[in-house]
């Protein structure tokens, strides 16, 4: 299972791969993800056979990555910062080959449970939040289809 999230405002700044990467990486964050992603950089995080803490209810089961961006973003901001939306869709395009994830979104749940599939945390049951949006301001729109589409390109 894949799971997209998109980081956060802290602190009002602006953070990068690195950043984020090193946030995650301190023993307050409370979370960590497999990846982190922005126009420039992708930097390893966790590895895939580990767990990492991101999605609340579903950390053991699934590959995360997380692009720098802000969930509260309009679609027009994601799009001036589409080489991240590139960057991550063949991360997560090689990562479904490698692993045998099939191409569905939104994947369907049975019993509360998520199947194998490309989730965000807006679709994961007992999830508590909801990037990569709308964001903490009920706002916000992801453009998934951008995503979607690179990663079937990606896929052949």
């Amino acid at each position: 299972m894949t799971i997209l999230e998109a980081y956060q405002q802290f602190d009002g700044r602006h953070w990068e791969t690195g950043s984020v990467a090193n946030y995650f990486a301190s023993p307050g964050s409370a979370g960590s993800t497999q990846w982190v992603f922005d126009e420039y950089d992708q930097v390893r995080c966790v590895a895939d056979d580990d767990t990492c803490w991101g999605a609340f209810g579903h950390n053991s089961n699934g590959l995360h990555y997380e692009l720098c961006g802000y969930a509260d973003w309009t679609r027009a901001q994601w799009l001036e910062h589409r080489p991240t939306i590139i960057t991550v869709a063949k991360q997560i395009a090689g990562d479904m080959r490698k692993y045998g994830i099939p191409y569905q979104y939104p994947a369907l749940h049975i019993n509360g449970r998520a199947r194998n599939g490309i989730h965000t945390h807006n679709g994961l049951p007992g999830n508590d939040h909801s990037d990569p949006a709308p964001g903490p301001s009920g706002k916000g729109e992801f453009p998934m289809e951008v995503l979607l589409s690179e990663i079937r390109r990606q896929l052949g």
